[in-house]
């Protein structure tokens, strides 16, 4: 059975789309928090939280966002926040540092979690997430102004449905400039399943609607109808003698009538068409389509005409017709084709073109024509259904004995371009100027972009193919010392280090003998604009410069991976979690934002004893609430903020491929699978405390990709559960079976390959 991706479906966020307005009121005031966290730009008092209000969504025209996204803008998103000075008139409980003022963090605590509300005549809708710093639609949200505009031209929004399969149910999304779904509604009952044909309409007053009608669910008759928000405004029957299911499509085929016009017709038996207003209203009855001609189901298709209206592509097997409206000419005829079409749909780039759609076991072939007659043939999978490799030599030390072998034709070789962003950012080695001023000045931008997209500045057909990693990450070499010796002016303690529960910075290393590698570990904790800086406006300058040569030639960009094993990496066995200073205040405004500012509550929930002063759990034997093991809810809290707050600069990493243009189904992750399904708060490492999510990158809207090493295909498995959310282009960023015999090495690599996956960079 096939289902929708978790990437595409399963996003954190919900739509309470058509309630009642009293419902609706009462759910504002019942259940969402008025706690927000305050994550300010840097320097400005507005508020990123905000939501900018969604963009009018059309029938697929929108006009493209072209203007480049030029660096320095002086509205970047930073987080930042600060805590007054200590206040040596508080008494601080005994066993607690004097940091972490309760009062002072309650202040901070500002959260939004209800991202847009719309109310008309019909309908009242509310969209909710219930994470928006890992909800990518809000995260794109919050980049405004010229942060938000890419270096090409972005798509138009688009209504999807979910797809035919018996599982399916009938969500409804419409997707943004960038391809991730800003809203997303059920459309009908959870008990009709089958999946939703949906099409999208503007009314001769310009309010937008769409139609969705279930694909295979016979018993439903009533088609219902929904604003740009998801809320359901009106609805229509299906006429007298059309039985369901039924196709729907929307177009302007109707030139005399105001706005667009919907086209319904049976999907399996030869009833009529009816034309209907995008109010549902019924225009005009047509006759049976393709009446005695039919192979099978039909299938509808709005196709432009040359008058800049739409004619009605109708389809079955290799039966055609063109239907025209308003004593424009219509054609029908039979397709001369040497296989069996699947489906035929209108081309993007001629009004008279056609794209066939045909059944191949191995080979995504298309055919097109312009008379039934002339095919012109395409393999259109010729790139997407190979299979890439790299075969690195070097790595930890260790040296492959291995050569690349001859390549086949659908299996071929790629390089890996891993590069570390952060340290070739303005000013990197001079932490206290970034503190100053975190944005870039004109000069920086330009110098930063020449400095390090300078090997790669030729068109990417001229390039080898390269398997792209552009990426920071909290495994900094010697250059991020000044960072670690700046000191946090209320703790004294490091302030951009990665600490252990003693306040102690660490360091990392990785390799053998003469080619061993030591790290200096960063701290991912937010509320520091200059390690924002550092991090995100080093990737996004990076992208920008990538993304129009990534246009010029999308054919030589199969991945892009953003991240590289983001993860919190305390070697020492006595601690668990990042306890820099913004880690632990960061830590309270999330358990704020998840129980609200009653500290009574809090306590009784965690069974903590706070009550001026805050700490997180570090096992000092203050009592079972500081002990640091698995059962303690306070200790499990302390583990999934560490967790939320990896995932979250994920996230970033996402927004910033995004907006720089990239496709959400190139953008993937490199991640370590840990306990893989969350069962266990135990780290996956016996050697070290490593906390490596990946469950975030199955379900945040884009690609996916992780590490993994030895054999594990017969197994319950990451390659499984990716393959059974949907994902079919999964790349391995580090891959080596480990095996010294070849069977099961092979057989591996051919459950990747007929499991979704795309490429292996093989260690």
């Amino acid at each position: 059975m096939q289902v929708p991706p978790l990437g595409a479906w399963i996003i954190p966020r919900v739509d309470f789309s058509g309630c009642m307005q009293s419902d609706g009121i009462r759910f504002v005031r019942d259940h969402m928090t008025k706690y927000r966290f305050k994550s300010a730009q840097f320097n400005r008092t507005a508020s990123l939280i905000g939501f900018a209000g969604w963009a009018m969504v059309s029938a697929g025209l929108d006009a493209a966002e072209r203007e480049a996204n030029l660096f320095p803008v002086d509205d970047f998103p930073f987080s930042f926040w600060e805590l007054p000075p200590l206040d040596p008139a508080v008494p601080v409980p005994a066993g607690f540092p004097p940091h972490y003022p309760i009062a002072s963090l309650l202040e901070l605590a500002d959260r939004k979690r209800l991202l847009a509300f719309h109310e008309d005549a019909n309908s009242v809708t509310l969209t909710a997430t219930l994470d928006e710093n890992l909800d990518l639609a809000a995260e794109l949200t919050r980049a405004r102004g010229n942060h938000a505009k890419a270096p090409v031209p972005l798509g138009p929004r688009m209504v999807v449905g979910q797809g035919a399969d018996e599982g399916n149910l009938t969500f409804v999304k419409i997707l943004n400039a960038h391809g991730i779904a800003d809203i997303q509604f059920l459309s009908h009952p959870p008990q009709v399943r089958g999946g939703v044909n949906v099409a999208a309409a503007r009314t001769g007053k310009g309010a937008f609607r769409i139609a969705a009608a279930p694909i295979s669910d016979a018993s439903v008759t009533v088609i219902p109808l929904f604003n740009e928000h998801g809320g359901k405004v009106g609805e229509f029957k299906l006429p007298l003698g059309m039985g369901a299911p039924v196709w729907v499509v929307a177009g302007d085929f109707l030139s005399e009538a105001p706005g667009d016009e919907f086209i319904v017709t049976p999907r399996s038996e030869a009833g009529p068409a009816v034309i209907l207003s995008a109010e549902g209203e019924e225009i005009q009855r047509l006759g049976p389509l393709l009446a005695g001609k039919r192979q099978g189901e039909i299938r509808i298709e709005p196709i432009p005409n040359e008058s800049g209206g739409h004619d009605l592509l109708a389809t079955s097997g290799n039966q055609w017709q063109r239907l025209a409206f308003e004593g424009r000419k219509s054609i029908a005829f039979e397709a001369k084709a040497d296989l069996q079409a699947t489906g035929v749909f209108p081309s993007a780039f001629s009004s008279n073109r056609l794209l066939i759609a045909t059944e191949d076991p191995l080979r995504s072939i298309w055919l097109e024509t312009e008379d039934g007659i002339d095919f012109e043939k395409r393999d259109v999978g010729a790139f997407e259904n190979r299979f890439w490799y790299d075969l690195a030599m070097n790595h930890g030390g260790a040296r492959a004995d291995w050569k690349s072998p001859p390549e086949g034709k659908y299996v071929r070789s790629a390089t890996y371009a891993h590069l570390r962003v952060e340290g070739s950012s303005p000013r990197a080695k001079e932490p206290a100027s970034l503190e100053a001023a975190p944005l870039w000045t004109a000069a920086e931008a330009e110098a930063f972009g020449q400095r390090i997209f300078a090997r790669f500045d030729k068109p990417l057909h001229q390039q080898p193919l390269k398997i792209w990693e552009p990426t920071f990450t909290h495994r900094m070499s010697s250059w991020f010392k000044p960072w670690l010796e700046t000191k946090d002016p209320r703790t004294g303690l490091s302030r951009y280090g990665a600490l252990d529960r003693d306040g102690y910075t660490d360091d990392y290393e990785e390799g053998v003998g003469t080619k061993k590698s030591s790290f200096l570990i960063s701290t991912y904790a937010y509320g520091l604009p200059a390690l924002d800086s550092l991090f995100n406006q080093s990737l996004r300058g990076f992208l920008n410069r990538l993304s129009p040569r990534f246009r010029e030639h999308p054919e030589m960009v199969f991945s892009m991976e953003p991240n590289h094993e983001h993860e919190i990496n305390i070697g020492r066995k006595k601690s668990a979690g990042d306890y820099n200073p913004k880690m632990v205040e960061g830590f309270f405004l999330h358990l704020v934002g998840l129980y609200g500012g009653n500290l009574a509550h809090l306590n009784e929930v965690m069974g903590t004893p706070f009550t001026t002063h805050f700490d997180a759990p570090r096992n000092l034997g203050r009592g079972g609430w500081d002990e640091m093991k698995e059962g303690n809810p306070f200790y499990d809290a302390w583990y999934f903020y560490n967790r939320h707050v990896i995932n979250r600069r994920i996230a970033n990493t996402f927004r910033e491929s995004l907006l720089a243009g990239f496709p959400p189904e190139v953008i993937k992750s490199h991640q370590i699978p840990d306990s893989y399904a969350v069962a266990s708060t135990k780290e996956f490492s016996s050697t070290q405390a490593r906390i490596t999510p990946v469950d975030y990158a199955l379900s945040a809207g884009v690609g996916f990709g992780f590490t993994r090493y030895g054999v594990w295909y017969e197994k319950g498995d990451m390659m499984a559960g990716a393959s059974s959310s949907g994902f079919d282009s999964v790349i391995l960023g580090e891959y080596n079976a480990l095996s010294a015999e070849v069977k099961p090495a092979v057989d591996q690599l051919k459950y990747i390959f007929e499991n979704g996956g795309l490429g292996v960079h093989c260690m």
